[in-house]
């Protein structure tokens, strides 16, 4: 008698397209989708508006505290990129028009003097704040707005946006400090970035504190000096206010590169950008200048205590703490004036009397 045949697995099609049986095992795979491989890429070189600091087709932070020449920076970028030159070299590239958002300034007292200053060809400059006419533009808000803007982009044939600063410009409801709307939008301004190839600055704020890696140093969230792949920090020498120096703690195509002075030049009551030589200062050196003076003010006051009370001995860490308070100096900031000063901590006694205490660097106090 013949043997019956025996039934067949009911199998199973998974979302990824692959054929799978119903005890789990693996049957078969049936897929559309082909990867690229690095053989079937075209290689192409990297330009650059300004090179090694502002990079065509990207997205780069700039960030700078009151007085140190952000906006004047700005003015003379503009004005090479309008003029078709480069910054530091004067080398001619094509000029185009850059679009520029900029909510906090007048744009006829401080804005369009600033950048004839900088010598700026204003037909090629765009405010995206206003018409043709001079009305008025609808607010934009990102990331809801990003069509819009880059349809102006396109319409103007824009090689440069800038946004100073760019939270101005956040959608109702957008916070940030929410890293998924802030890398939303900054995506966003990327794609737009590559598509059109043009150059995306952005600025913004400082938080309060600013102390160590200047990467940290911006409110908000991580992805706003996450995702852009070149950050620009202006400063002072702390030791020299009127020196300013032009670091670059983040370049992930050329790696960070050497800082530089730089000078504002008065040109008919307007400040002029005009770079100098490099210099040994890094970003981390600028922090002082970062603070605003009420910030300042604090830290010296904490420097000089800790410089007063340690000066002849140690001290134990909750005495020192408990006095502070009593002068109006915040734990935190003198906390960082013990970094500030190279201040370090030893543990004193054994057991339940175990104590901490803060010691003079044993190569004294930093010059």
């Amino acid at each position: 008698m013949a043997e019956k045949a025996k039934p067949r697995r009911a199998r199973k099609r998974t979302a990824e397209g692959s054929t799978r049986s119903t005890n789990g095992r693996l049957a078969a795979v049936k897929s559309s989708d082909r990867c690229l491989t690095a053989d079937q890429i075209v290689e192409v070189e990297q330009e650059w508006g300004w090179f090694p600091y502002l990079p065509r087709g990207l997205v780069t932070l700039l960030v700078g505290g009151v007085g140190v020449g952000k906006s004047t920076f700005l003015a003379a970028v503009v004005a090479h990129l309008t003029g078709g030159r480069q910054l530091e070299t004067d080398t001619q590239t094509n000029p185009t028009t850059v679009l520029v958002y900029s909510p906090e300034e007048n744009l006829a007292t401080i804005t369009r003097p600033r950048l004839r200053a900088a010598g700026a060809v204003l037909k090629r400059v765009a405010f995206g704040d206003v018409r043709e006419d001079g009305s008025p533009a609808p607010r934009l808000g990102l990331p809801a707005d990003l069509n819009r803007l880059n349809r102006l982009v396109q319409e103007h044939r824009c090689g440069a946006v800038v946004f100073d600063p760019v939270t101005s410009y956040l959608a109702q409801g957008i916070d940030p400090k929410d890293s998924l709307g802030v890398r939303a939008i900054l995506d966003g301004l990327a794609e737009i970035a590559q598509q059109r190839h043009a150059m995306v600055i952005l600025t913004v704020h400082y938080r309060k504190g600013r102390e160590g890696n200047p990467l940290d140093w911006v409110a908000g969230s991580g992805a706003w000096t996450q995702v852009p792949r070149v950050v620009i920090a202006l400063g002072t020498d702390p030791d020299r206010p009127t020196q300013h120096v032009l670091t670059n703690p983040k370049n992930s195509l050329r790696g960070p590169q050497p800082s530089r002075l730089f000078a504002l030049e008065v040109d008919r009551d307007m400040p002029r950008f005009v770079i100098g030589n490099p210099t040994g200062l890094v970003a981390d050196d600028l922090t002082g200048s970062m603070q605003e003076p009420a910030e300042r003010g604090a830290m010296a006051d904490a420097v000089s205590f800790l410089k007063d009370r340690l000066d002849l001995d140690e001290q134990p860490v909750k005495e020192l703490q408990r006095v502070a308070e009593e002068s109006c100096i915040a734990r935190m900031t003198l906390r960082r004036a013990k970094e500030r000063l190279g201040i370090t901590s030893h543990h004193c006694g054994t057991g339940t009397s175990r104590f901490l205490v803060w010691r003079k660097p044993e190569s004294g106090w930093p010059s």
